[in-house]
Parts: structure tokens; sequence; C-alpha cells
């Protein structure tokens, strides 16, 4: 076999197994974000990660903040804030 054949079998390898660890490396990525989503959900929730119980009554607690929030003086961005936790609340069901 020519030289060149040979080196022509060896790069496409290494593009190929360079394609292999970049779809690695962003799958990886791709779940370790999710992760780390689930994790600070729990956390802004005020819940241990799986307790649905107590995550779903904070739901209940900014809603119904969130319906008084006139009378309990809430700025703009309490106000903002309460509705992306809201938002995600009903995104996973615990409303």
């Amino acid at each position: 076999m020519d030289n060149w054949l040979k080196a022509l079998i060896a790069a496409a390898c290494l593009v190929i197994c360079a394609f292999g660890a970049y779809a690695a490396w962003t799958r990886w990525q791709a779940a370790r974000e999710v992760q780390d989503n689930r994790a600070a959900m729990w956390e802004l929730l005020q819940a241990p990660p799986g307790d649905i119980e107590k995550a779903a009554a904070t739901c209940r607690r900014v809603k119904v903040g969130l319906g008084l929030a006139d009378g309990l003086n809430w700025d703009a961005d309490t106000r903002n804030a309460a509705r992306q936790i809201i938002a995600i609340c009903e995104a996973n069901r615990f409303l």
C-alpha cells in the first residue's frame, strides 16, 4: 500500500475519533446542565430534591402571594420573580 493511502486512512481515523470525542463531550455538558438546573430548581423552591409535596407547597404560597401582591406592597422585581417561580412550578406540574 502506498504511504499516501496509509496517511489518508490515519487522517480519517483521527477525524472520526475527534468527532466521537466532541459528541461525547457535548452530551456530557448537556446532561450536566440539566442536572445543575434541576438542583437550582429544588433550591429555589426551598425543597429537598424529589420532595414534590414541599415544592408544591412553596408554589402555592408564591401563587397566593402574587394574588395579594398589591396588599403586600411587592415591587415589580418581586412580582416578576414570583411569576418566574410560578412558571417553573407549572412546567414541572407542581401546581
